[in-house]
C-alpha cells in the first residue's frame, strides 16, 4: 500500500500534465506558435509543472508518422517535436498508463514494478518518437503498431463485462426470490402476493436501467476499493470520473435503438482515449484539442470532469495569476 503523500517518479508537489494527441500535432501544423506554447514552457520552468505526452499519443504518433500514405509530413513532425522539446519533461516524456500509473501509486501486481526501468522506457519512447523519421514507411512497421493500439481497443471492449456479469447477479437475486415466494401459500398468501407484485416491479425496472445508477455504479467503485487498497485518498474517488463514464457508457450498449457498441468502427479509438482517465487518479490533468470529447463528459456528475480542458484554458488559467490544481 502506498505511504499517504506519496508518489514515485513524480513527486506530488508537481502538477501533472497529460497532453493528447492533437496536441502534440497542433504545434506541427499552425505556421506560428500558439500563444499557449510560451505559457506551457514559463510553467514547465516553474518547476510546479511536468508536461509529458501520454502513452495512447506517443503510439498514434508513431502511426501517423510512418504510414506511407497520407501520415504526418516530414516538416509537420519536425515542427511539432521542436514545439514539444521546449517545455516537455526530458525526465518523463512519455508518460506510461496501466501498470505503471498503479505502480506510482504504489500498487504493484505479480511482477516487480521499478520506477528506474520505467523512467528508461519513457526516455527510450521519446527518443524513438524524435527519430522515428529514419524508419521506413512500410506496411510492415504500420501492422506492428496498429497490434499496439488494437489491444488498447480490445480492453476497452472488455471492461463492458464488468458491468454485464454485476447486472446479471441483480436479475438472478430478485428471480430467485420471486420463485421462493411463489412456491409459498396459505395465510400470508396475500402479503406474498403483494411482495411479489413489488418484486415483478423491481425486476421491470432492472430490466429498464431505472434502478441501476446506485447498486451497479456502487458496487463497481466498492470493487475497485478492496481490489486495490491505497493510503490516503480512496480509489474509488481518485476513478469516479473513469467508473462513471465506462458505466454511463454500458447503460448505452443496452438501448434499444441506436445502442453503443465498443468495437464498431465510430467507436474502435474509444479506449485509446479511456487511458486518459487513468492518469487522473494520480491525479493529473489532461489536456485535449478534443472538443467533442469535452462535451461528452460534460453531463457526467464528477468533480474531475475539470480536470480535461484544452491547452489554452490550462494557459488562461496560469496566466490569470491563479496556480491550477487537480485537487480531491
Amino acid at each position: 500500500m502506498m505511504k499517504s503523500g506519496h508518489r514515485q517518479i513524480i513527486p506530488l508537489d508537481k502538477c501533472i500534465v497529460i497532453l493528447d494527441t492533437n496536441v502534440a500535432r497542433s504545434l506541427g501544423e499552425t505556421t506560428a506558435w500558439p500563444e499557449w506554447l510560451g505559457t506551457f514552457c514559463n510553467m514547465a520552468l516553474s518547476g510546479e509543472y511536468t508536461f509529458a505526452l501520454a502513452d495512447g499519443a506517443f503510439a498514434e504518433l508513431l502511426n501517423q508518422v510512418t504510414k506511407p500514405i497520407g501520415g504526418m509530413s516530414d516538416g509537420c513532425f519536425s515542427r511539432m517535436i521542436q514545439g514539444l522539446e521546449t517545455f516537455i519533461d526530458p525526465e518523463y516524456p512519455v508518460f506510461l498508463g496501466r501498470k505503471d500509473v498503479l505502480g506510482m501509486l504504489g500498487i504493484n501486481g505479480k511482477e516487480p514494478w521499478c520506477p528506474v526501468e520505467v523512467r528508461q522506457l519513457s526516455k527510450d519512447g521519446w527518443q524513438k518518437l524524435c527519430n522515428v523519421q529514419s524508419e521506413p514507411k512500410s506496411a510492415q512497421y504500420q501492422l506492428k503498431l496498429e497490434k499496439i493500439l488494437q489491444e488498447e481497443r480490445d480492453e476497452w471492449a472488455a471492461q463492458f463485462q464488468k458491468f454485464d456479469n454485476s447486472f446479471a447477479r441483480e436479475i438472478a437475486a430478485v428471480k430467485r426470490r420471486m420463485t421462493e415466494l411463489q412456491s409459498l401459500s396459505g395465510a400470508h398468501a396475500l402479503a406474498l402476493s403483494n411482495l411479489l407484485r413489488e418484486l415483478q416491479q423491481k425486476l421491470q425496472a432492472l430490466n429498464s436501467l431505472k434502478e441501476l445508477d446506485g447498486k451497479v455504479l456502487d458496487d463497481a467503485l466498492a470493487a475497485i476499493n478492496a481490489d486495490r487498497p491505497v493510503a490516503g485518498v480512496s480509489m474509488s474517488a481518485r476513478c469516479d470520473l473513469q467508473i462513471r463514464y465506462l458505466y454511463r457508457q454500458w447503460v448505452r450498449t443496452r438501448k434499444s435503438k441506436r445502442a453503443y457498441s465498443p468495437v464498431s468502427p465510430n467507436s474502435r479509438n474509444d479506449g485509446i482515449d479511456f487511458d486518459f482517465y487513468r492518469f487522473l487518479m494520480l491525479p493529473a490533468f489532461v489536456v485535449t484539442e478534443d472538443k467533442g470529447f469535452l462535451t461528452r463528459i460534460s453531463d457526467i456528475p464528477s468533480a474531475q470532469k475539470t480536470w480535461f480542458m484544452t491547452p489554452e484554458e490550462l494557459a488562461a488559467r496560469w496566466e490569470r495569476g491563479g496556480r491550477p490544481w487537480p485537487t480531491w
